[in-house]
């Protein structure tokens, strides 16, 4: 029931996987080797989502907790070097987040967007790659959101809208998602936006290719439970009930 659909995020020769439980870590493994080369996150009952790579660094968001709650969860977003693993910065995201997704890089390639949801205002934070520092931020109008980095731009799907801003957080456009009223695709939640050698695609029960210059956006495959997608040569895979291959034009 669980599985990798795409390959795990790489930088110097060392790919980037995340732990989950008990002393959950981010865990760096040599390519050529399946080596351990360092371990790096919370020494504490922790969860740590999927990180991302700008290829120098590693990303990723981690949740602190113990099991009788008397410690209130708290969520930071954590900045790792990928030769090492050594900590190059924490940014406290408090203890309200309940949704968190991250997109790396963002803008000029010197920042990482963090989308966050919880019991706080619902909101998009670019931070500066190099300090951690808050670059800018966004609100949302929904509960739930997806956020990717394609062509320039950070894109974000904000309930059923979605928009993309510039190196500075202004809005660029805002157009509704793909797929929006469709009555076809009735599935809660958000639409999940997946970035593929450099194509932007988004998908719940319908997949769609994304033009990140304006919002356009081209159905590609209908009504298809997707736990994944990859490229493959001229064809994009989808992975949900089944492999299934549909050929791509470039």
């Amino acid at each position: 029931e669980l599985g990798v659909a795409t390959a795990p995020p790489t930088a110097g020769g060392v790919v980037a996987v995340a732990e989950a439980g008990a002393g959950a870590e981010v865990v760096g493994v040599d390519a050529g080797t399946g080596e351990v080369a360092w371990r790096a996150g919370a020494a504490t009952l922790s969860s740590t989502a999927w990180p991302v790579s700008d290829g120098e660094r590693f990303y990723g968001t981690s949740v602190a907790f113990t099991m009788d709650v008397s410690v209130e969860p708290t969520w930071a977003m954590v900045a790792v070097d990928a030769a090492t693993g050594a900590e190059a910065w924490r940014f406290d995201l408090g203890a309200d987040p309940v949704f968190v997704d991250a997109a790396v890089p963002v803008g000029d390639g010197e920042s990482v967007a963090v989308r966050l949801g919880g019991d706080a205002a619902d909101r998009v934070v670019v931070l500066d790659t190099a300090s951690g520092e808050v670059r800018w931020e966004a609100l949302l109008a929904a509960d739930q959101a997806s956020v990717a980095h394609a062509g320039g731009v950070t894109v974000v799907v904000d309930g059923a809208r979605m928009r993309a801003f510039d190196d500075d957080g202004a809005e660029l456009w805002a157009v509704d998602a793909p797929g929006a009223g469709n009555p076809s695709d009735t599935a809660a939640g958000v639409l999940d936006l997946v970035v593929l050698d450099g194509r932007l695609f988004a998908h719940r029960l319908d997949v769609f290719e994304v033009d990140p210059a304006d919002g356009g956006a081209v159905q590609l495959v209908d009504r298809v439970l997707v736990d994944g997608l990859a490229l493959a040569a001229d064809h994009l895979i989808v992975v949900g009930e089944g492999l299934h291959g549909f050929p791509l034009e470039r």
